[in-house]
Order: C-alpha cells, then sequence, then structure tokens
C-alpha cells in the first residue's frame, strides 16, 4: 500500500509542476497549491508506512 501512496503523491507533484508551468493567471495557481498540500500530506503517510515495512 506504501508504494502505490508513493506513485500517486509523486503524480501529484508532477500534475502541480505541469499545470503551474502553463497557467500565467495567479487564480488558477490555486489548484495547483492544492495538489501540493494532498502531495505532501500523502509523503507525510506514505513514508513512514514504507519504512516500518522495510523494517
Amino acid at each position: 500500500m506504501a508504494p502505490l501512496l508513493l506513485l500517486i503523491a509523486c503524480g501529484a507533484f508532477l500534475m502541480r509542476v505541469a499545470f503551474s508551468a502553463f497557467v500565467s493567471s495567479p487564480s488558477w495557481l490555486i489548484p495547483a497549491e492544492v495538489l501540493d498540500g494532498i502531495a505532501s500530506g500523502l509523503l507525510g503517510v506514505a513514508v513512514p508506512v514504507l519504512v516500518a515495512d522495510l523494517t
């Protein structure tokens, strides 16, 4: 389950980068920040779970 969460989080980071690169209006950057928050939250959960699985 942890590797799946890591893949989803990395995908959200990539979507944020692509979205931020092609948007020129500041109001459209809010969804990019939401994606960043989702990805950070998933990484905050997935990394300790992955470490616990490996040890």
